[in-house]
């Protein structure tokens, strides 16, 4: 399970470390306001028992995009089933 995971932690390692100087940082601000609303749509399309799940993740959202932690850019495509 460690080799598993080596692979994509470098991988992100690498994106944070090698980000170009001009490459422009979106607002924390507008990214919770951006997830928060997607979240509270897939909220009201699924069923009743993904609810609390949701509402925990929402309620989390704060915290994931506070100052102390980065973002890092990564490629919008990146899926298990692409990576060879």
């Amino acid at each position: 399970m460690q080799l598993t995971w080596l692979w994509p932690c470098r991988f992100f390692a690498s994106a944070w470390n090698n980000t170009p100087k001009g490459m422009p940082c979106p607002s924390r601000a507008s990214l919770l306001e951006k997830y928060s609303s997607e979240l509270s749509q897939l909220q009201e399309g699924l069923p009743e028992r993904f609810r609390p799940m949701l509402n925990g993740l929402i309620a989390m959202l704060p915290s994931l995009l506070e100052a102390d932690w980065p973002l890092v850019p990564n490629h919008n495509d990146l899926l298990e089933n692409n990576i060879h």
